[in-house]
């Protein structure tokens, strides 16, 4: 099985179309062989019709799996504090025997819900470079798909904070030529400067 290259350069371009149920890889390097959707969740993600037939992928990646624990963690941060806080009234007042145990089961049930959650929004989320134009794909229950052509770009931003720095990870931000604002990110991604400088190269190479 040919997995998607998630680190490509413009020189080597992955490109791929859809058979039935899974997708096709074609590269210089490789004869046509399929993706299986179960081993490659991000190929598996993108919609039938979204790639067109003689568009080359560059860059298929998703967001890090810590992405799952970290996009939860202010949350599982709120939820131990407020179970402390309700240990600690119980031990002072003495409430009922059982309220001890209940808490603790529902701040656990509390935090696996969020992870759960996060979860499917990790899994839902897909970031696609073609060397025509930059994707981002999201959402659980709504599918949202944002698409720019790599001539409405402005210079795509490297942007870190503190927890993606501790565990490798950085966002790049990408605003069009009309926004004020950052119109999409891809979210904690691996090799962040790599991934950076391919876009910038591919943009340079293709976006003129």
């Amino acid at each position: 099985m040919i997995a998607p290259r998630e680190i490509a350069t413009p020189d080597k371009p992955l490109h791929l179309r859809r058979t039935g149920a899974t997708w096709q890889a074609d590269s210089p390097e490789d004869a046509l062989e399929p993706i299986d959707p179960a081993l490659a969740p991000a190929a598996a993600a993108l919609p039938a019709d979204l790639i067109q037939g003689d568009e080359a992928i560059i860059l298929l990646i998703k967001p890090s799996p810590w992405y799952i624990l970290l996009g939860s963690l202010n949350t599982l941060i709120l939820i131990g504090v407020l179970c402390g806080v309700g240990l600690l009234i119980n031990g002072r007042y003495g409430l009922a025997e059982y309220s001890t145990d209940g808490m603790v089961s529902l701040a656990a049930a509390l935090a696996l819900v969020r992870l759960f959650w996060q979860a499917f929004e990790w899994f839902s989320r897909t970031y696609v470079l073609t060397d025509r134009r930059i994707i981002r794909i999201k959402g659980v229950l709504q599918i949202e798909i944002f698409q720019a052509q790599l001539t409405e770009l402005e210079r795509p931003a490297l942007l870190y904070s503190v927890r993606e720095r501790l565990f490798g990870l950085g966002t790049i931000s990408f605003t069009t030529h009309r926004a004020v604002f950052p119109s999409a990110y891809w979210l904690m991604v691996r090799r962040p400067n790599q991934t950076h400088r391919v876009i910038l190269e591919t943009m340079q190479r293709y976006g003129r």
